[in-house]
């Protein structure tokens, strides 16, 4: 099991993220998505998978700040 800190997580978050977008905006990919094959389980697509990377990065980014803040206020 990998002992990730949470900037190596986001890191790759954002990285799946920006690959997962280069690879929808490629002329070869949205051939294959055009498809009368090209079919999901539950009908989730690239885009559906960005947009969880993307929640799930920002739910990162929610907590830290919260835990900041918390922080702070515990030295006042």
């Amino acid at each position: 099991m990998a002992n990730l800190s949470t900037e190596q997580i986001k890191t790759i978050l954002r990285g799946t993220e920006e690959t997962l977008k280069m690879v929808l905006a490629s002329e070869q990919y949205q051939k294959l998505q055009q498809s009368q094959y090209f079919d999901t389980t539950n009908d989730l697509t690239l885009g559906d998978a960005i947009q969880a990377l993307s929640e799930v990065w920002e739910a990162i980014v929610n907590i830290q700040y919260s835990e900041e803040m918390a922080a702070i206020e515990a030295k006042r």
